[in-house]
């Protein structure tokens, strides 16, 4: 029986020899905006994740194997450079095979791709990406490169500890990506970002962000990524970084981390979850809204008629037995608290757009008889302490599909 793409994804990661002895501070600069904690991603799991891509994965990985150093100093490990070697000769291959394999390129746009910051104009050590016909990047999701010695997601030193998230949210900022993530040589964190308005919830007694009111104008989503101009103002190494001077915060960024050591069956890996994170920003929407999003593995109503997948952006007509939908309200819409209203559709009949209130859809890719818009979910909006969160173990263990967390 031949072996799947989900079976090389979960493969065992190659150990680095790790010589690293001070790994020195992290960088900071003035202009990064300012994180002061996390919340887990609930829903960013294997089992969600499989059954969301299930038809990806499950393809045949014909010639895709695990990338294994051959000789013992290809291991090593000495600085945050060789790092991120290691991470391009071992770990990114494999992603960017299977990613060529589950989602092929098209006449007029590559597969994703991981590769290098720098080719959509970004600072950033990693980017993921899709190469148009024409010949322009258009970037999905950027990342950067720690070393275990100074970052881990479950370090005491709060400044230390909250420096990398802050420098990845700048970077998905200025990319209009809600996605990003860090990657050491002992943990893949994975993050997920939503704008908070200033003027309501929590945002409204904080203070705006100083800075020089940096313009940032282009639409990453309509295919313009020359962004390098806005990316050199903001010498994001140097100190002397400006953000967007823009109208609103962030709530705290969701994480999932995910241990090097992690393999195996219906385990969450570090190259699976990396795959599904570039599965998630180039198959549906990627933009950053001012609310918290719907559940991954949730439906919405499209206009005029029908739903559409939160994530995938598939379209149907009817919900049908075990779909999930969530519901958008109009006090959510206008940023007041609400409850949320989700839907299973376990033991009763399907459900059309007959029976529901239509809920423009923001973002989304759909029908050519409808321009939509995705919806943001009817979420109680998030009133947790604005501090560091304590980190209690390594979430790569399956978990239910419906224990989403619901702000």
């Amino acid at each position: 029986m031949s072996k799947k793409i989900l079976d090389v994804l979960c493969s065992p990661n190659p150990f680095p020899l790790d010589l690293i002895t001070d790994g020195g501070r992290n960088t900071e600069a003035d202009g990064w905006i300012p994180v002061l904690g996390w919340t887990p991603w609930h829903d960013f799991t294997y089992d969600v994740l499989t059954k969301l891509f299930g038809a990806y994965l499950n393809k045949s990985a014909g010639s895709l194997s695990p990338q294994d150093p051959i000789l013992a100093d290809d291991r090593i490990i000495n600085d945050e450079k060789t790092c991120e070697v290691f991470l391009g000769r071992y770990i990114m291959p494999v992603v960017n095979i299977a990613l060529s394999k589950m989602s092929p390129g098209t006449k007029t746009a590559s597969s994703p791709y991981l590769g290098s910051g720098s080719t959509v104009g970004s600072t950033a050590d990693w980017a993921a990406r899709i190469r148009h016909d024409d010949g322009r990047f258009e970037p999905l999701l950027p990342g950067d490169t720690k070393l275990a010695l100074k970052w881990r997601p479950d370090m005491d030193d709060h400044d230390q500890w909250s420096l990398p998230v802050s420098q990845v949210l700048t970077y998905a900022h200025l990319l209009g990506s809600r996605y990003g993530f860090i990657i050491t040589q002992s943990h893949l964190v994975v993050l997920r970002f939503c704008r908070e308005p200033i003027g309501t919830g929590t945002a409204f007694s904080r203070p705006r962000r100083s800075g020089t009111g940096l313009v940032f104008l282009q639409s990453i989503g309509s295919g313009s990524t020359d962004i390098s101009s806005a990316m050199g103002a903001m010498s994001l190494d140097t100190g002397n970084a400006s953000y967007l001077d823009q109208p609103d915060d962030y709530y705290p960024p969701e994480y999932c981390s995910v241990p090097w050591r992690a393999h195996g069956e219906k385990r969450l890996t570090i190259k699976l979850a990396l795959a599904c994170l570039c599965l998630l920003a180039s198959t549906g929407p990627r933009d950053i809204h001012y609310r918290p999003y719907p559940p991954l593995d949730s439906w919405v109503a499209a206009d005029p008629k029908g739903f559409v997948h939160a994530t995938t952006g598939q379209y149907k007509k009817r919900l049908e037995k075990g779909d999930r939908y969530h519901q958008s309200d109009e006090d959510d819409q206008q940023g007041i608290d609400s409850e949320p209203l989700e839907q299973y559709l376990n033991d009763g009949p399907s459900m059309s757009t007959d029976d529901l209130q239509n809920d423009r859809v923001e973002g989304m890719h759909y029908p050519a008889e409808a321009d939509l818009d995705v919806p943001g979910p009817s979420t109680r909006r998030s009133r947790r302490s604005r501090r560091h969160e304590a980190f209690h173990g390594d979430h790569f263990k399956s978990q239910r599909d419906d224990e989403i967390d619901e702000w």
